[in-house]
């Protein structure tokens, strides 16, 4: 297992990052060019993604409910992108949730208990649910946001290329999927 330094920062340097459901898909499977800073941050190593087997286990539930199941989708190479850029660590422990950041869905709670675990510095989101704590995680120094937000904020520059050719994207725009 991997562990977090003070700062929210990997052993190696590079900040950690937990990814909510939909945050992924915008990334691995609709390839939305919103995400285009985030793809490029860890593909440069800048940010590292920090997940456990329950985020995992939730994104195959939402690949395998319609629309997306009916959408091609090489699964292998998502499943590379997946092992090349996550950390994958131990699901937290049902520890007490820390005042006033317990999420009004309880699904999501496991997003904000693993940042907080091991100090990641940001949680990309785009749940509503999970982006109402933004101002309550702040106070225990995580970050919480949408992608193009937080990045931008973090001092990664948002000009960086878009991760396919936008005219090639053949999907709508990140849609919220529930688990």
């Amino acid at each position: 297992m991997t562990l977090a330094t003070e700062n929210g920062a990997a052993a190696g340097g590079a900040p950690w990052v937990v990814l909510d459901t939909n945050v992924v898909l915008d990334w691995l499977v609709f390839r939305d060019t919103r995400v285009a800073t985030l793809d490029a941050a860890l593909q440069a190593g800048a940010l590292r993604w920090l997940g456990c087997a329950h985020m995992l286990r939730e994104l195959d539930l939402v690949l395998a409910r319609a629309p997306l199941n009916v959408r091609p989708l090489d699964r292998a190479v998502l499943d590379l992108a997946i092992r090349h850029h996550l950390t994958l660590v131990d699901a937290p422990p049902a520890l007490p949730v820390r005042p006033g950041l317990r999420c009004s869905d309880r699904d999501d709670q496991i997003f904000i208990e693993l940042a907080l675990q091991h100090r990641a510095a940001l949680l990309l989101s785009r749940d509503r649910a999970v982006l109402k704590l933004r101002r309550k995680a702040a106070l225990h120094g995580l970050c919480i946001d949408t992608p193009e937000r937080a990045l931008g904020m973090q001092g990664i520059p948002d000009t960086a290329a878009p991760a396919v050719d936008p005219a090639s994207v053949d999907a709508p725009a990140s849609r919220e999927l529930r688990a």
